[in-house]
């Protein structure tokens, strides 16, 4: 949706992926950070990290999450 509204709004097929980019690149580079980082952590195999991570987990107030999946949901369309 957004590619195709770019394109529709801009002057040339090339200039459409250039913008495209422009205001996609921060926000899927950060998606991407984040579950690189948090698939990493996932993946520990030591048992004290294992049992801190779990901790962690455990305390993080409900906020956390929510966060996350609010950055992830609140995509403009233009």
């Amino acid at each position: 949706v957004i590619l195709a509204n770019t394109i529709e709004s801009s002057q040339s097929v090339e200039n459409a992926f250039q913008l495209f980019e422009q205001k996609r690149i921060v926000r899927t580079t950060t998606i991407v950070n984040v579950s690189w980082r948090l698939g990493r952590i996932a993946q520990w195999e030591n048992p004290i990290l294992i049992k801190l991570r779990n901790t962690l987990l455990r305390l993080s107030p409900p906020s956390v999450a929510e966060n996350q999946i609010k950055f992830i949901l609140n995509v403009s369309l233009r």
